[in-house]
C-alpha cells in the first residue's frame, strides 16, 4: 500500500521566482578563494621622539614596515558601483585637499569601530602609500586593535572598500574574493592602488565634489565556517531514535482522530496521529496511521527535511510488528500538505479484533515511530542541469531564495550581499562568484543568482574536482545583510579664524633661569593653547639655541582617539622691521594625556642671533613671539 500525507486544510503558496541574468564580467568575479594573497602593510609602532611628555617635530622619515610576501592578484580583486553605503564605518572629509597638499600627515586615522567583535580602524593615505606601492594612488586599510591579540592568534574577515562618486550617486566598492588574515603582528590590510590621485583629484570624476569633499566607508565582516555556508546534509545517528505511544481503552475512543504527546527527535518536535476509525480509503477497515511534524515547528515557507522513519504497530506477543517505511520530504506546518506522512490502511481491524495475534491486548494498543534519518536543508537553490528559463541551460547555477513570509507585500525590501561556492577537491579550495552591487530581495523577487556558475560538462568531469567520491559535491553561500552604518565621522578644516594671531612679549628675556615658560592660554579655531619656550634650549637645542612649541592647553577635553590637523606657523618676531624667524607647523595633534600635544622646534633660533642686537631679535631684553594659525581640523563622530 502507498503511503500518503494527512489531509489538512490545503494553504495554496504563489512562487513568484524572477531570475536574473549572470551579472557582466565588469561587475562579478569567479576566483578560488582559500589563500592570503593580499598587499600587506603593517606599522612597527614608531612614534614622535617625545621627552616628558612633550612631542617635538615630526621626524622626516619614519619607517614603516611593508611586507610584500602576500601579492594581490589581479584576477582576485573586485571593483564596481554600488547602491548601497557601507554598513561598518563611514568617513567624510570636507577638507581633503589640505591634507593632499600636507607634507608630513600623509595618513588618516579614523576613530577605533567594532566590527565582527574587534575594534578597527580606517586608514587613508591621499597620496598613497608610499612603503607599499602606492605612490600616486589613493590607498585605503583597515587596521586591528591588537591589544586584545594573543601573539598566537589570527582573525580572519572579509573587507569591502567604499569610495563616494557623486556623479553616478554611488560607490565604488573594492574587495576581495578572498579572506583576510590579521594577526599580532600583521595589524593591517588593505589596498595600495585603489585609485590614482588624478582620477580621484579631478571633480569631473566625481570622487572629489563640492570643493574638497569625499567619502570613504569600509564593511568588516567574519566569514564563518558552516553558519552561513549552505550544505545539504542528513543525520542517521540519534542518541534516542525510537517513541512508543501506548493508547489504553482503545476499544473505547470514539473520536475521529488522537495525537501522542509531543517528542523530539533529531533537532525537530513530532507527534503520532492515529485514526481509530480509519480514514479515506481505510475509513470504516483499517486503523490509519501518520508520523506529522509539531504544528509549532518553525519553518520557512520552501523549507523541506527529508525523513526517512519506520512506523510500527508493535505485537505484545514477541510475533512480527506490523511495519511500514516512511521515505518523503516533510514540508512545514502552515506550508502546504506534506508535514504529515503514514498510511490510511495501516493495520485492518481483522487483525487488531483477533486477540491471538496479540496487537491489542487487554484494549492497549502500542505503536512507535523509529526514525533513521533527517535532513538539514537550506534555501540555496542548485540547478545541476542549468536554470532554462535564465539562460542556463548547460550550466550549473545557484541561487538563493528569501523566506518571505514575513515580509510586506510590495513595500518591503532586504538587501543582501552573495558569494556562492563550489568546492574543488583537487585544489582543496572554494570556488567562488560573487557581485560587486547588492541584490534586492522582495515579494517579488525571492530568489536571485547565477545562471551560469560552471559548464556542465565540466562540473561533472571527475577530473575537475567539483565531483569526487563518486557523487560528492559541495556548495555553498555566505548571505550578508548589509546594514547602513550606525558609526561615523566628519572630518573637516576650519582655515578662516576671526584673529588666527597670538603673539607673547616676553620681559626680561635674559633674567629668565627657569627651564620652561608658558604664554597665557588663547584660544584659536576653538581650541585652547599656549606657546612653550625653553629659554636655555632642550634636545639636540639644549645649550645652544631657544626651543619653543605651540600646545594645547591640558584642559582640553578630548576622546582617547581623538586628534586634530593643525597647520600654522611659530615666529620670533624681528622688531627692527627685517626678516621674522618662522617655522612652519604640518602635525597632527592628540589630546592631553592620549599623546603628543606638544609639537614645535628643538633649535628655534640660535644663542647667537638673540645675542646679536643689530638683528633685532631682543631689544630692550624683550622678545616676542607668535603663533598664526591657518588651519585647524575638527571631527564630528556619530554616535558621540
Amino acid at each position: 500500500m502507498s503511503n500518503h500525507y494527512t489531509n489538512t486544510v490545503s494553504t495554496v503558496l504563489l512562487l513568484v521566482f524572477l531570475f536574473i541574468s549572470s551579472a557582466s564580467s565588469s561587475t562579478f568575479i569567479r576566483q578560488y578563494t582559500d589563500g592570503f594573497n593580499k598587499n600587506f602593510q603593517q606599522e612597527n609602532g614608531a612614534v614622535p621622539d617625545s621627552i616628558r611628555g612633550e612631542a617635538h617635530y615630526l621626524r622626516q622619515h619614519e619607517q614603516e614596515i611593508s611586507s610584500r610576501d602576500y601579492k594581490l592578484s589581479a584576477a582576485s580583486t573586485v571593483k564596481g558601483l554600488r547602491d548601497r553605503p557601507p554598513s561598518s564605518y563611514s568617513l567624510k572629509m570636507e577638507s581633503f585637499n589640505t591634507l593632499l597638499k600636507s607634507t608630513n600627515a600623509d595618513k588618516y586615522v579614523s576613530r577605533p569601530f567594532s566590527a565582527a567583535g574587534y575594534k578597527w580602524t580606517l586608514v587613508v593615505y591621499p597620496n598613497g602609500n608610499k612603503n607599499d606601492n602606492g605612490a600616486g594612488f589613493l590607498s585605503l586599510y583597515v587596521a586591528i586593535d591588537n591589544s586584545t591579540l594573543s601573539p598566537h592568534q589570527e582573525v580572519f574577515v572579509d573587507l569591502r572598500f567604499y569610495v563616494f562618486n557623486r556623479v553616478e550617486k554611488k560607490y565604488l566598492t573594492i574587495q576581495d574574493t578572498d579572506g583576510w588574515r590579521f594577526s599580532y603582528f600583521k595589524t593591517m590590510w588593505g589596498f595600495s592602488q585603489v585609485l590614482p590621485v588624478n582620477t580621484f583629484k579631478d571633480s569631473n570624476n566625481g570622487y572629489l565634489y563640492d570643493g574638497d569633499h569625499c567619502e570613504f566607508g569600509v564593511d568588516v565582516t567574519t566569514p564563518t565556517v558552516f553558519k552561513e555556508s549552505e550544505l545539504f546534509t542528513v543525520t542517521d545517528k540519534f542518541y534516542n531514535p525510537k517513541y512508543t505511544w501506548s493508547i489504553q481503552k482503545f476499544s473505547t475512543l470514539l473520536e475521529d482522530s488522537y495525537y501522542s504527546d509531543v517528542f523530539s527527535i533529531g533537532g525537530r518536535r513530532w507527534n503520532i496521529k492515529v485514526y481509530p476509525g480509519g480514514c479515506a480509503t481505510g475509513k470504516g477497515k483499517a486503523v490509519s496511521m501518520f508520523l506529522i511534524l509539531n504544528a509549532n515547528e518553525k519553518f520557512r515557507p520552501y523549507e523541506k527535511i527529508y525523513v526517512g522513519a519506520k512506523l510500527r504497530v508493535l505485537n505484545q506477543r514477541n510475533f512480527n510488528n506490523v511495519e511500514k517505511q516512511i521515505d518523503n520530504w516533510y514540508n512545514g506546518p502552515g506550508y502546504g500538505d506534506g508535514y504529515g506522512w503514514g498510511y490510511y490502511e495501516f493495520i485492518p481491524f481483522s487483525d487488531l479484533k483477533d486477540s491471538s495475534k496479540g496487537f491489542l491486548v487487554n484494549d492497549v494498543l502500542m505503536v512507535q515511530v523509529e526514525i533513521e534519518a533527517i535532513s538539514s536543508t537550506k534555501t540555496l537553490m542548485v540547478y545541476p542541469n542549468g536554470n532554462k528559463k535564465d539562460s542556463g541551460s548547460g550550466y550549473l547555477s545557484l541561487y538563493v531564495a528569501i523566506d518571505n513570509s514575513t515580509l510586506v507585500a510590495g513595500q518591503q525590501e532586504v538587501y543582501a550581499d552573495l558569494r556562492f561556492y563550489v568546492f574543488n577537491n583537487n585544489e582543496r579550495k572554494y570556488f567562488t562568484i560573487q557581485d560587486t552591487n547588492v541584490w534586492r530581495f522582495n515579494v517579488f523577487k525571492t530568489m536571485w543568482g547565477f545562471s551560469q556558475v560552471l559548464p556542465v560538462a565540466t562540473f561533472k568531469d571527475p577530473a575537475n574536482g567539483y565531483l569526487y567520491d563518486g557523487d560528492h559535491c559541495e556548495f555553498g553561500v555566505d548571505v550578508t545583510i548589509p546594514t547602513t552604518y550606525q558609526i561615523s565621522e566628519l572630518f573637516s578644516i576650519a582655515d578662516n579664524f576671526y584673529n588666527p594671531k597670538f603673539t607673547w612679549t616676553i620681559r626680561g628675556f635674559s633674567t629668565l633661569f627657569k627651564d620652561t615658560y608658558y604664554s597665557d592660554l588663547f584660544s584659536i579655531g576653538g581650541r585652547t593653547w599656549t606657546i612653550q619656550v625653553n629659554p636655555s634650549g632642550r634636545g639636540t637645542g639644549a645649550g645652544k639655541a631657544l626651543s619653543m612649541y605651540l600646545n594645547l592647553d591640558v584642559n582640553e577635553k578630548f576622546r582617547p582617539y581623538e586628534k586634530i590637523y593643525v597647520r600654522g606657523k611659530l615666529r620670533v618676531l624681528n622688531q627692527r622691521g627685517l626678516n621674522n624667524i618662522e617655522r612652519q607647523l604640518d602635525i597632527w595633534y592628540q589630546g592631553p594625556g592620549y599623546g603628543e600635544y606638544s609639537w614645535g622646534y628643538h633649535e628655534f633660533i640660535s644663542f647667537s642671533d638673540l645675542r646679536d642686537s643689530a638683528k633685532g631679535f631682543v631689544v630692550n631684553d624683550v622678545l616676542m613671539v607668535q603663533a598664526e594659525l591657518e588651519d585647524i581640523s575638527s571631527t564630528k563622530y556619530l554616535p558621540n
